[in-house]
Parts: structure tokens; sequence; C-alpha cells
């Protein structure tokens, strides 16, 4: 086989006396490492998100929320305005992993790992995919350095990386890889990369199961749906419209929230500040809001009918609302938590109203895009 256009030497010809262990033993390599760092991460956040935010002492009293929210809201300031922070600014979660691999700054790898644990422990309404991402590829990108991996494989690298660290959330080896390798904006280089992206998914899937991690397999512990009818098929395209009026609407919130915090442009301490401040209120008038939604959801699903269909709607617009606060007031996280909650809370709201439509409701859904 030849040299590939545009993408250096193939893989076939990447053994050789000065390099003698082959690419995909790199790819395994820093899939294991990739995943067990973003798993420790995630160990860590779990646990300190556990004794700052579910104690008695803070459960009891919704007056700690600022006292709580308002000093890690002022890390992530510090950390943008002075060390350069990642943020979800400007560019969605997949538009900034689509970039260039090479130019990935390993060195940033501390900062990233400070801004997503100091953004999540605010209480800001995002899910921890985004501080995922930065994390792996930087692994990535740092492994490639400092083992020498020619400059035309490293992209192998950090997206098979991307696809074991992922797993965590989604826990499917060929979803993780594929969109690894769909990250990829070269059409030959994708083809190319898919195997390693399948590596890397399966790596991280067999760590994260090994760890007792299932994603979201039956995440929300719902009753087993009734086998499908043919009106089943009108339903679930009318409630995918649903879905896509929900992910107009957070367009427009995020149009918004971009308008509302452009104008502290040059201050990001303050745009930080005025965001906790927001999320502070809301802890204490409605903290079930807060936070990615992950385990909040699951409270709501356990009962949907305590809050009925106005709430249970009005909850769901306000979750989109901050999670567009979050993302433009320059806070680091993802999207995908938080657009489960809002669209789960909408489709029980359909469910309490139609209750023949319970099978059906879970194909509402809400990708918001930054």
């Amino acid at each position: 086989m030849g040299e590939g256009a545009g993408d250096g030497p193939d893989v076939s010809q990447a053994v050789s006396a000065a390099r003698p262990v082959h690419p995909y033993v790199h790819v395994v390599v820093v899939a294991v490492v990739g995943a067990l760092a973003v798993l420790a991460w995630l160990i860590v956040f779990d646990e300190v998100n556990k004794l700052l935010w579910e104690n008695e002492f803070v459960t009891a009293n919704p007056w700690m929320f600022p006292v709580l929210c308002l000093p890690f809201s002022l890390v992530v300031g510090l950390l943008v305005k002075y060390r350069h922070a990642p943020t979800n600014l400007d560019e969605s979660l997949l538009d900034s992993l689509s970039g260039d691999p090479s130019r990935i700054d390993w060195r940033r790898l501390p900062v990233n790992v400070l801004m997503a644990w100091a953004s999540l422990f605010s209480g800001a309404v995002l899910g921890p995919e985004g501080g995922i991402g930065g994390i792996a590829s930087k692994i990535a990108a740092f492994y490639g350095e400092k083992v020498g991996i020619p400059v035309e494989h490293r992209s192998r690298l950090v997206f098979s990386t991307l696809a074991s660290a992922y797993n965590g959330l989604i826990a499917n080896p060929l979803f993780t890889g594929v969109l690894g390798t769909e990250l990829v904006k070269d059409a030959e280089s994708r083809s190319r990369n898919m195997p390693a992206n399948l590596i890397g998914g399966s790596i991280g899937y067999f760590i994260f199961l090994a760890a007792g991690s299932s994603g979201l397999q039956d995440y929300l512990h719902l009753a087993p749906a009734q086998p499908y009818e043919p009106v089943d098929i009108v339903l679930v395209v009318l409630f995918g419209l649903l879905g896509l009026i929900l992910a107009v609407i957070s367009g427009g919130l995020f149009r918004a929230a971009a308008s509302a915090f452009g104008r502290f442009e040059g201050r990001e301490v303050e745009r930080a500040l005025a965001a906790g401040v927001i999320f502070s209120i809301v802890g204490v008038v409605a903290p079930i809001l807060l936070f990615s939604g992950e385990t909040q959801i699951k409270t709501i699903v356990a009962d949907p009918a305590a809050y009925g269909p106005v709430v249970l709607i009005a909850m769901a617009l306000v979750k989109l609302a901050l999670l567009a606060v979050a993302f433009k007031s320059g806070f680091l996280g993802g999207p995908t938590f938080p657009a489960i909650f809002a669209s789960t809370c909408v489709a029980l709201a359909i469910s309490l109203l139609f209750p023949g439509s319970r099978s059906t409701c879970s194909s509402v859904g809400s990708w918001p895009a930054s």
C-alpha cells in the first residue's frame, strides 16, 4: 500500500527499525491511560461534590447555595481571565474537539482539570463531558509528543482516547468509536481513524464497566415499553418534532444569554460572578434545577404527578435557560444531562396529560447548540 494523500505514510508502513512499535500499540496504551485518568477525575468530582452539596447541613439550609456557589464562580472567572482556561463561549463541544489534533496544547491540561471541576462544583447547569473531552485530548497529545509519535498518526491517538473517555457517559463502544470518527473532518482520514477509534471505545467500555459504571444504560430506570403499534410511528414523529421545538427554544435562549453576557467583554471575573448570582438565587428557590440534572431527574421520574404538567414544562424551560447562562458566562461543561433533564420533564408532562402516550414520550429530545 502506498502513501495516503494528505495524511502521510500508511499505517502498514509505520513499523520500521527507527519505530519498531506499531501505532496501534500506542493507541491501546493511550486509550487505557485516558480512560483511567478520566475515571479518576470523575471519582474525585463525585466524592467532592457529595461532600460539598449532599451533606445534611447544606440540603437543610438553602441559604448555603450562595456561600458555596460564588467562590467557585470566582475561581472560574479568575481561571479564564488570568490562565486563559477553556470555556464553551465561542464554539460547541464537538467543534472544539474536531480541530487539528496537532494544535492541542497538552500544557493546558492542569488548567483544564481545574476549570472543569470549578465549573461543576459551582452548581452550574452543565454536564461533565466538556471537561472530559479536553482532558482526554490533552493526555493523548502529551503522550504523542513525549513518545515521539509522527504527527500524521497523532489524530488516531486523540480521537481513540476521546472514544475511550466518553464511555464513562455513553457505555457503548460502537457509539463512542463512531463519534470519534465523525469528529474528523477529512473523509480519507476519517476512514483511517475508524479502527483506532473502535479500539479506544472498546477499551474505555470495559474499563468503565469493570469500575461499575453503566453510563446511560437504563439511566432513568423506566418501566419497559409496551410493544409498538402502527399509531406509535405517528406519535414518535410528533414527539421528535416537539424535541425540535425544544432545540429551537434553547437556541433562542443561547442567543439571549450571549447578548446579555456579551456586555461583560474583558470583565471575565464579573461575568462569572454574575452567573454565580443567578445560580445562587435558583439554588435558594428551586435547588432541583441546578447542577447537571443527572440525579435530580431521577427524583422527578419517580413521582412526576407531584409536580404537574405546567410545573414540569416550566422546569424544562428554566433548565435550558440556566444551561445557556452557564455556556455564555464562561463556564466549562456539556449539555447532555441538562438536555436529558429538560426533554424528560416535557415527556413526563405529556404523559400526565395523555397517559397512553407514556411509552413513546422517551422520543422527545433536546440538544441545545451553543
